[in-house]
């Protein structure tokens, strides 16, 4: 709200200077605020001719012209660099009512302590935000690693007939498969891991006269009914 001791103003009656005074009035600032480097402090504003000629419709020659009226009864200083004009109303409070002030303080420190509270807040949503992505990243991690443990998966009679030939051993395929199958593919009471070791297994069991046995299906209990059969003169 503008102080009535503008109605006694020497510039009152001058459109031009009034109308150019009082729209720095409601520009300038209320707290201390920077702009590239500069430090604003209440009353104090950066324009230019050209935007405050575009703002007021008045012509850059009248603005120029208001300016000089108000410099050279202290009304206002200006300090111009090559690309804006720090423009200070030096009798700004003046033209304030103590509410507006007391309110734009009041209002500054809200501001401040709600864009304080604003980025606690945010800051917490991000670190919980965090903390979840970094237990997913971890779980698809753990999820994501290889398990040791392979699904068996029966050979074929002709996979068997390619192994042993290419170990060169006597081990019959299709009993080898028979055998195996009957048992549901257990040795012992694990599921089987590797039938190529278990052909290698009737393979050595073929050495030392137990061919026999390997052919018979079971190697080990075979080898102990042929020992104990040939020791009774029984021909199998």
């Amino acid at each position: 709200m503008l102080h009535r001791s503008l109605l006694s103003w020497e510039w009152y009656k001058d459109t031009n200077t009034k109308t150019v005074f009082l729209h720095l009035l409601l520009l300038a600032n209320y707290g201390i605020s920077k702009y590239k480097g500069f430090t604003l402090q209440s009353g104090q504003l950066i324009t230019s001719l050209t935007e405050i000629s575009n703002d007021t419709g008045l012509t850059v020659r009248q603005v120029r012209t208001a300016l000089n009226h108000l410099k050279t009864t202290g009304e206002v200083a200006v300090k111009t660099t090559n690309k804006f004009s720090v423009i200070t109303l030096v009798n700004w409070a003046l033209y304030q009512s103590g509410n507006d002030i007391a309110t734009s303080k009041t209002t500054h420190n809200r501001s401040d302590k709600r864009q304080t509270s604003d980025r606690q807040a945010t800051r917490l949503i991000e670190e919980d935000k965090e903390v979840k992505e970094g237990k997913k990243e971890r779980n698809i991690s753990m999820s994501a690693k290889p398990t040791n443990t392979k699904n068996f998966i029966p050979p074929t009679v002709q996979e068997v007939t390619a192994y042993c030939q290419e170990r060169n051993n006597a081990v019959d395929p299709e009993r080898f498969i028979d055998f195996y199958t009957s048992k549901g593919w257990m040795v012992g009471k694990n599921k089987m891991k590797d039938w190529k070791s278990a052909v290698r297994t009737w393979e050595k069991n073929q050495t030392g006269g137990k061919a026999n046995a390997i052919n018979s299906g079971n190697p080990r209990e075979d080898s102990g009914k042929s020992k104990e059969s040939a020791s009774l003169g029984i021909v199998l």
